[in-house]
């Protein structure tokens, strides 16, 4: 978030930051929206609600109202007071305009900074008013803050503010409504009825959308208390004047370690580059532009920060390539860490205008730049060992160049190097929870398990870290380049304040295999061998300042070494036991399932069978079925044929009974004619018999021919024709 910086006096450093941050009208950490109108000064004012204190300071308790336009008199709204002025005088009516707008507001940060060592002698205070342009022409306040000498509410600065060749190191903050904030939101849609700039302005037409931030900075000469309110008359009034929104944000300013080389770089930039062309296009229009880079070193020995160092210097040409300083850390070997704090001010010599940045740069490194620079230190009663060194070459036997000619076998060299390895390794992984894994024939111990074992002289820790590969059944080396300077082994002391150590950078560690070295000198050992928390952790701090951890072990003395491996070879015995015991409940349930899932096969099996036979029975039917129905439909088309046949025969007779019963009809009508009837065998008599006989079947008896006494046999006529005579 960027600032604007604006000297009101000698003693008092505004900061305006354009913060912009949004705070709610309602719900947790809200702060009400309130508005005086002043009928003396025809004025509106903006304060919040008291509860709002700690949020934003900007309340009635800590506020005053002009009571006149023409005098210096101010009304101080102490809630305290037995009948408050904001109450008892009409000529101020307080407002909540909260549930006419919507959401939050959002604000910017006033800090008003004071002058180290002053304590406001000749004056009882001072009023604060930032004031808004309405656009009928109004001023509207958004802060009357008042100060009155002997109130509490000052803040420290941790990091005191220095500049030029003044020290700031206490300051007040409140917060105001952002003009930018509110013109953005108001004139987009001006006849909208939810707007601060609507609500807060007489004409409800909102603020000069150009116009700038206006501050009146007034010292109180003297208070009067009427009725228990006290009244102030101020004295010397500062005006000045700073843009709604940061017009310099492009500007800014870079201070870090440079990663090739053991030296500080700071820098001004513009756009993320070098400042060289901007600052060339502003003095080709007349100005006289110039960078005054401010270093200041602080170091933290315990709680507390040292300012060891400070330094200024006007930059006017070389804008393309960073400044460099290597500092000196006094207390290195006492020091926490150091911070380095960068001040670029863009000042133009022509008019006194000033543009401020700042930026830091923290190191946990601050043995690096020490009085001295770090040498190797050796372990006491450490003996150098003879190194013996052979070039390989050809030998000439002293005969010269042509050995070859003269038949000399040229000597083969054996190059020797002996190396004191005084190396505490360990090899541990930062997956495995519980897990005892073998890696090239060490052991790699799980997250808790590892010891390091600590003399009270200078130690060399090397780790070798692994974590688990994608499949999760192996373990591979955890790559570190890329975090290995920024990689830290890490001790918390009993009166919880945490001894971090960097990795130390070295031609015998391989980052990319995850090896990693650390250097824990002889007076960090012997502090750390007196703590009863034996801990240690190694952890990587992130480019936001952040810890990660990624693995965490105990330490030891050394001479406890036997006795602790001892026990930890137990529990790994213990450990590898109890993972043989799983792996033998495993088998045994995986052999039982295997006879279950055989019992199950055989028992499909039978089914399987019991099912073919049913198929088998199921086709001999089918089979047995096929031939009855060639039976069956020979034998219907037989019974079919007969049918047919009784069927014509049925049909043959009615139509002769029918042709009878005709014959017969018409014999009734003719008496005594006789007729032929059509014969049909067993049923009709004759031709030529009596009617009375046609109607009647003849029953003859063989044995007596003339039972029937109505039966006459039939006369026989010329050439054998019967005859029949009807009698009457």
């Amino acid at each position: 978030m960027a600032s604007s910086y604006l000297q009101i006096n000698e003693y008092i450093l505004l900061e305006y930051e354009y913060a912009s941050q949004a705070i709610p009208l309602a719900g947790a950490g809200s702060a009400k929206s309130l508005r005086i109108e002043n009928l003396y000064q025809d004025q509106y004012q903006f304060i919040n609600n008291s509860q709002a204190v700690e949020t934003t300071g900007n309340v009635l308790d800590r506020t005053s109202s002009l009571m006149n336009k023409s005098s210096n008199y101010w009304a101080y709204h102490d809630i305290d007071a037995v009948f408050p002025t904001i109450s008892s005088d009409t000529n101020f009516i307080l407002t909540d305009i909260t549930p006419s707008l919507i959401g939050s507001i959002k604000y910017d940060v006033v800090k008003l900074h004071i002058l180290s060592g002053y304590n406001f002698e000749g004056v009882e205070g001072f009023i604060s008013e930032i004031i808004f342009k309405e656009f009928d022409g109004r001023n509207f306040s958004a802060s009357s803050f008042s100060f009155l000498k002997g109130q509490t509410f000052i803040n420290f600065s941790v990091t005191p503010l220095f500049l030029g060749d003044r020290l700031y190191d206490r300051y007040i903050e409140y917060k105001v409504p952002s003009l930018w904030e509110i013109n953005a939101d108001f004139w987009p849609n001006p006849l909208s009825l939810n707007t601060f700039g609507y609500q807060y302005t007489h004409s409800n037409t909102g603020f000069i959308q150009d116009s700038p931030i206006y501050i009146n900075f007034s010292e109180i000469a003297t208070i009067t208390t009427i009725n228990g309110n006290r009244f102030l008359n101020t004295g010397k009034t500062y005006e000045a004047s700073f843009p709604q929104s940061d017009s310099y944000s492009f500007l800014g300013s870079t201070v870090q370690e440079n990663p090739d080389y053991d030296y500080i770089e700071f820098y001004p930039t513009y756009n993320g580059g070098f400042l060289e062309d901007y600052i060339s296009a502003l003095n080709s229009i007349g100005g006289s532009w110039v960078v005054i880079n401010q270093i200041e070193v602080l170091e933290q020995v315990g709680t507390q920060l040292y300012r060891t160092a400070n330094m200024t210097m006007m930059q006017d040409s070389g804008f393309d390539t960073p400044g460099i300083f290597r500092p000196v850390i006094l207390n290195s070997g006492l020091a926490f860490s150091y911070t380095i704090e960068y001040t670029m001010r863009l000042f133009n010599r022509n008019d006194g205008q000033e543009i401020i940045r700042r930026s830091t740069f923290t190191s946990y490194n601050p043995k690096k730049y020490g009085k001295q620079l770090e040498r190797i230190n050796v372990i006491n009663g450490f003996r150098p060992f003879k190194v013996y060194n052979k070039i390989e070459t050809l030998s000439d036997s002293g005969v010269g160049a042509n050995s070859y000619s003269n038949n000399v076998i040229p000597q083969p060299v054996i190059s020797r190097v002996y190396i004191n390895n005084f190396y505490e390794s360990s090899m541990i992984s930062v997956d495995s929870t519980s897990d005892i894994s073998e890696t090239v024939g060490a052991t790699v111990y799980p997250q808790g398990r590892n010891y390091i074992f600590m003399n009270p002289f200078d130690n060399f820790f090397k780790f070798k870290i692994f974590t688990k590969s994608p499949d999760k059944k192996e373990n591979v080396s955890l790559d570190l380049s890329t975090d290995y300077n920024r990689l830290n082994l890490v001790f918390i002391q009993d009166d919880e304040t945490k001894i971090f150590i960097p990795a130390t950078v070295s031609n015998t560690i391989a980052p990319t295999s995850g090896e990693a070295l650390f250097k824990v000198d002889e007076v960090t050992a012997g502090a750390l061998l007196k703590q009863s928390n034996k801990e240690y952790h190694i952890v990587i701090k992130t480019p936001e300042g952040n810890d990660t951890l990624i693995y965490s072990g105990n330490y030891a003395r050394q001479k406890d070494r036997e006795k602790i491996m001892k026990n930890l070879s137990l529990t790994i015995q213990e450990d590898i036991a109890n993972q043989l015991a799983d792996l033998e409940r495993a088998k045994n349930d995986l052999a039982n399932q295997d006879a279950e899932l055989q019992a199950k096969a055989k028992a499909i099996s039978d089914q399987q069978a019991i099912l073919d036979a049913q198929q088998n029975n199921l086709n001999a039917i089918a089979s047995a079925t096929t031939g009855a129905s060639s039976t069956t439909e020979a034998l219907n088309a037989s019974l079919k044929k007969e049918l047919a046949t009784i069927a014509n025969a049925h049909q043959f007779f009615t139509k002769q009974q029918q042709s009878l019963k005709d014959a017969l009809n018409k014999a009734a009508t003719n008496k005594g004619n006789q007729f032929n009837l059509v014969e049909i065998p067993g049923v009709s008599v004759s031709m030529g018999q009596n009617v009375k006989y046609a109607t009647q079947p003849i029953v003859q008896n063989p044995a007596n021919p003339n039972a029937n006494p109505e039966f006459t046999k039939p006369a026989t006529g010329k050439g054998g024709q019967q005859i029949s005579t009807v009698g009457t």
